[in-house]
């Protein structure tokens, strides 16, 4: 019954129908699996070019910034020295931006110090070579540096929120230049920027310390000028003590007496009242009376005379 039913499902040409399935799948293979291939192959090779260009620009960026900090590490670090680096690191909008805002930190603390980059200086502090003291020209050409360094950030971030922290950083520092040259209305207006900018936002400290600044700004026109120590006056040699020779094995010691000093008068007693004069002429001593020389009495003797004579009557 079941092999009945089997024949009866069984349908003529039902060959010649799968085999033209079969021809028209391998066509279609013939016909697009090249392009499908390529596309896949292309699709590969881009990913992978992608990996490594990612790669790439990662390692780039560590190496900006860590040669942006090796330079930024020192004490004294060189202003030229991060500009390069700021300019070579264009592309890297981080690295550029935090470069020259370090840069031209770096230019105004050389105008403040006095001293040029890289100076020697002894243990005293004072300058190893007289050289390296900042000539007025020097002073000018490091401020007009650390104003275009501070310029070409607070350009470069104009109209960009996430880079607010550095747009400050420039209006802070062309405030200082400024400070440093004596406009001290171009530095009010500096601060009253800063207030603008973060009086309602999350950097209200800011606002703080620039009203801060603006309340001190009249008392910074009259400071006194700081002295360095090579324009102050040489301190007075001290005097030369001469020390003995010292004395050859087996001589004696030879010690100087010291010279008497004469008698000095003693001083009459200090009263609180008016002063009292000392007498003109020392008191005499008093004389003592002279006296007569006293005899010692004479003594008795010592036993009485033996039979002592009777004395004769009178006569009548």
């Amino acid at each position: 019954m079941a092999l009945d039913q089997r024949q009866t499902q069984i349908r003529e040409g039902a060959g010649l129908e799968e085999s033209r399935l079969n021809r028209e799948f391998i066509d279609f293979l013939q016909k697009w699996s090249m392009p499908l291939l390529v596309i896949v192959a292309v699709v590969a090779v881009g990913y992978a070019f992608k990996q490594r260009y990612d790669r790439a620009q990662k390692e780039k960026l560590e190496l900006a910034f860590g040669e942006l900090e090796a330079a930024s590490a020192s004490a004294r670090p060189s202003p030229d020295t991060l500009r390069t680096i700021a300019d070579e690191y264009q592309s890297i909008t981080g690295v550029y931006l935090k470069g020259s805002l370090r840069a031209g930190d770096a230019y105004l603390d050389t105008v403040r110090s006095g001293v040029k980059p890289g100076a020697e200086l002894k243990a005293d502090g004072s300058l190893a070579k007289v050289e390296d003291k900042l000539s007025e020209s020097d002073r000018a050409y490091h401020l007009a540096q650390a104003q275009a360094m501070y310029d070409r950030v607070y350009a470069d971030t104009a109209g960009k929120p996430e880079y607010t922290l550095m747009r400050l950083g420039a209006v802070y520092g062309l405030a200082a230049v400024l400070e440093c040259k004596g406009e001290f209305d171009g530095a009010k207006l500096r601060y009253e920027e800063i207030v603008q900018l973060t009086d309602k936002g999350p950097w209200g400290v800011h606002a703080g310390v620039a009203r801060a600044r603006l309340a001190s700004m009249d008392g910074l026109k009259d400071l006194p000028r700081l002295y360095r120590s090579d324009e102050l006056p040489k301190p007075p040699e001290p005097p030369k003590v001469d020390t003995p020779a010292p004395a050859a094995p087996g001589d004696a010691p030879k010690t100087e007496a010291p010279a008497a000093d004469p008698a000095t008068p003693l001083e009459a007693p200090k009263t609180d009242g008016a002063p009292v004069d000392a007498p003109k002429d020392e008191p005499k001593p008093t004389e003592t009376p002279a006296t007569e020389p006293v005899t010692p009495p004479a003594t008795p003797p010592a036993d009485p005379p033996a039979d002592p004579k009777p004395p004769e009557p009178s006569p009548k």
